[in-house]
């Protein structure tokens, strides 16, 4: 439960900060904004304030701000239409759409005809006949800022035209619309900010950072016994180290035995031998120590594939698919020939107790990428103001940078596919990881915290692809309108809408299809 609502928090304040972009920049403007919701679905609370309602809705996926001029035809009144209206000094204030007996003294009205839009400032009016006088038609004039009743407690401005968004100078409108992501930006920005502020910024150069930040159990960690932090590491394997990219890109090469390696620690030259554990990052399983007797699991990620699965720490590895393995580099091995997701059976030693699992193991873009040798170090950090300033930019350029490279896999590798995409299902996985992820409070916050950057600047960046119902297909019909003078027209726009709405949200069912075939075992 408590992951639930972690969940809920995660993904509303990252949709407030989104729908928040919008309405600000709408307001600014002078739009009229009719309500400002965060979820979807039926009403769980409201309240109005001023001229918008707002909502939280039973569904925490999604929000919206409605504002005047978004549809078609926004009147709530057609020809035809029996209401009541409250007129005062022969200008309508009212257009009453319930039975309330609280409107008892408003004039009951069949609706001939009316334009409450008033385009280049015309008069708002209203033809109606009433019921003693059918034959006889009556034009009242309607107040711009004159309200619908709707129920109880619920009512709603007009629309008028100065207040709908296609009034509004161009600029006004691209920043309304692009300023939901770019506030999801700034949003992540700031987050990685204050990540740089309490958890420091990896310096980037070749200095050992704290070992208990690595995320393995001190037990198992070969850099316990190694190194201590501020040790800089000039050498791995007899290959001259000069940064931190050097040390990835040692380890990335590491083919398993021994690493040698040569350190600098308060003046004196300290050369040393290790053993790295393997990691394997389809299972989510570290080795324990001694990688070459016995397949003993010395350390599970949290609410990884293995943790799922109900391996434990301590089970000792005898057989993958049937083929039994007696080190670590024989299963990492077994391991690589599985590496797009297929089903396995895992035979472990518990105790005295003999377990097979059949599990569906997770998916790695190539073989080589299944394991990693890990000796438990991180970067060096750094605190401080200005620091942390540059690693909000950084740290959001980055992750941007990251979904390129994942939108380039989606659609140019032939392993990776539409259903390798996270639903809510998956990202509340996500969540879950993220919090269950560090030896300590403070950096399970942090990993929090750099989860919630993370979807916040994916979030933004998405919403401004060239996509209709998303925000960047918005901005293309206003780039459209900017270069041609013309506005298209609004029907034309919304049925494009439409369908692009309808196209995201078989997908949305489609992923959160798969998100239940993986949670279930069963993908």
């Amino acid at each position: 439960m408590l992951y639930i609502i972690l969940f809920i928090l995660v993904l509303g304040i990252i949709i407030l900060v989104h729908e928040f972009g919008h309405f600000l920049f709408a307001k600014r403007a002078g739009i009229l904004c009719h309500e400002f919701a965060i979820g979807m679905g039926p009403i769980l609370w409201k309240k109005r304030k001023g001229e918008t309602l707002y909502t939280i809705r039973a569904i925490p996926l999604g929000g919206y701000v409605m504002m005047a001029g978004e549809e078609i035809d926004e009147s709530r009144i057609s020809e035809g239409q029996n209401v009541k209206l409250m007129i005062k000094n022969g200008m309508v204030e009212k257009i009453v759409l319930t039975d309330s007996s609280e409107y008892s003294a408003a004039i009951p009205a069949t609706i001939a005809h009316f334009d409450l839009y008033g385009e280049n400032g015309n008069p708002l009016y209203i033809e109606y006949t009433t019921p003693d006088h059918r034959e006889q038609t009556k034009r009242v004039r309607v107040k711009r800022d004159a309200v619908y009743i709707l129920g109880k407690d619920n009512e709603q401005l007009i629309s008028p035209y100065e207040r709908s968004f296609e009034s509004k100078k161009w600029l006004d409108k691209f920043l309304t619309v692009v300023m939901g992501a770019g506030f999801n930006f700034i949003f992540a920005i700031i987050l990685f900010f204050i990540i740089g502020l309490f958890n420091g910024v990896p310096t980037g150069e070749n200095l050992v950072g704290d070992l208990n930040k690595s995320g393995l159990r001190p037990e198992i960690s070969p850099a316990v016994d190694h190194f201590e932090r501020g040790d800089r590491i000039t050498e791995l394997n007899d290959e001259s180290v000069e940064d931190w990219s050097d040390i990835s890109e040692n380890m990335a090469d590491f083919d398993g035995g021994t690493l040698n390696y040569t350190i600098k620690r308060d003046g004196k030259e300290i050369t040393g031998q290790l053993t790295p554990l393997i990691y394997i990052a389809t299972l989510g399983i570290y080795s324990d120590k001694d990688v070459n007797n016995d397949v003993i699991i010395g350390d599970i990620v949290p609410n990884a594939k293995a943790d799922k699965e109900g391996f434990r720490i301590g089970d000792d590895i005898t057989h993958i698919n049937n083929v039994k393995v007696e080190n670590w580099n024989e299963a990492k091995t077994q391991f690589e020939d599985y590496y797009n997701g297929e089903e396995i059976t895992i035979t472990v030693v518990r105790g005295n107790e003999k377990i097979t699992k059949e599990l569906i193991l997770g998916k790695a873009l190539a073989a080589e990428n299944v394991a990693g040798y890990v000796i438990g170090i991180n970067s060096y950090s750094e605190r401080g103001l200005l620091p942390s300033i540059k690693y909000g930019f950084t740290g959001m350029i980055n992750t941007i940078r990251f979904v390129i490279l994942n939108l380039q896999m989606l659609f140019g590798h032939e392993d990776v596919g539409v259903g390798d995409l996270a639903g809510p299902l998956g990202i509340f996985d996500l969540t879950k990881s993220a919090a269950m992820s560090g030896n300590t409070a403070g950096q399970r916050i942090i990993s929090v915290l750099s989860f919630m950057a993370l979807i916040s600047a994916n979030i933004g960046f998405v919403n401004l692809l060239p996509i209709p119902a998303l925000d960047g297909g918005r901005l293309i019909f206003l780039i459209i309108e900017g270069i041609l003078r013309k506005r298209i027209p609004r029907k034309v726009e919304n049925y494009i809408h439409m369908v692009g709405f309808i196209l995201l949200m078989l997908l949305f069912v489609y992923v959160t299809g798969n998100d239940i075939l993986r949670m279930i075992g069963l993908k």
